[in-house]
């Protein structure tokens, strides 16, 4: 049975005539009133898409909701949120944001389009032509806006640290060597082993990532470094 999809925060009207387009789909629809509740609600279940009516938040409100939410999931999310905030909260995690001007019936169709773009692909990668986001496990590595976040916190790195998670993740259960690494990531001249480790050594750091205990990045001795499957 496929997954269900959640609304939070529509109204009666909007949730019942959005029920009849689903069930075109044969896709079941969950109901929440509120975040609280539905932060349980994705907590306990998986789900096939999340609609979040954010439109009266104010533009921190929606970026804290989001953030809560991309904690627990990686669902793909559309919001409804003013006008204003819309860039702000598509860069904390939202895939879609829809003003709060839209009709029903566009809120729907960019909601079902969605869903389904991301039911066909496996692997979210490149869901968009031209879109080089990498979704890995509890990672979004987004080459488009050249930022990492970590179950939905920003992770903070520098352009030549950027560039070797993306290689690795594009690349990743490959052990690729210091010499495979080094010129996807200088891009000027080639760098020796001990610039490679020591780039890798503070992107850990920043992702409390442990050398002996790898959740992202394995060194394989003798040979170089694997990024671990994480999806």
């Amino acid at each position: 049975m496929s997954k269900p999809i959640l609304t939070i925060g529509l109204t009666e009207k909007t949730n019942a005539a959005f029920e009849r387009y689903v069930k075109l789909d044969q896709v079941s629809l969950v109901t929440s009133h509120n975040i609280s509740a539905a932060l349980a609600l994705i907590a306990k279940e998986s789900f096939r898409l999340i609609i979040y009516n954010a439109a009266e938040l104010s533009t921190d409100d929606v970026q804290e909701m989001v953030l809560r939410i991309r904690r627990i999931t990686y669902a793909p999310l559309v919001v409804v949120c003013a006008v204003e905030a819309l860039a702000v909260t598509i860069e904390v995690g939202a895939d879609v944001c829809v003003p709060p001007i839209a009709n029903m019936h566009e809120l729907f169709s960019v909601v079902l389009g969605q869903a389904r773009r991301n039911e066909c692909f496996s692997r979210l990668d490149n869901p968009e032509p031209g879109d080089p986001t990498l979704y890995r496990g509890d990672l979004i590595i987004d080459s488009r806006h050249h930022y990492v976040t970590q179950s939905g916190k920003l992770v903070r790195l520098q352009p030549l640290e950027f560039r070797l998670i993306a290689f690795m993740a594009k690349n990743d259960g490959l052990v690729l060597s210091s010499e495979q690494i080094s010129p996807a990531i200088w891009l000027d001249d080639c760098h020796t082993s001990r610039d490679v480790a020591r780039v890798i050594s503070t992107l850990r750091r920043k992702m409390n990532d442990n050398a002996q205990n790898p959740k992202y990045i394995e060194t394989v001795h003798g040979v170089g470094y694997r990024f671990l499957l994480t999806r």
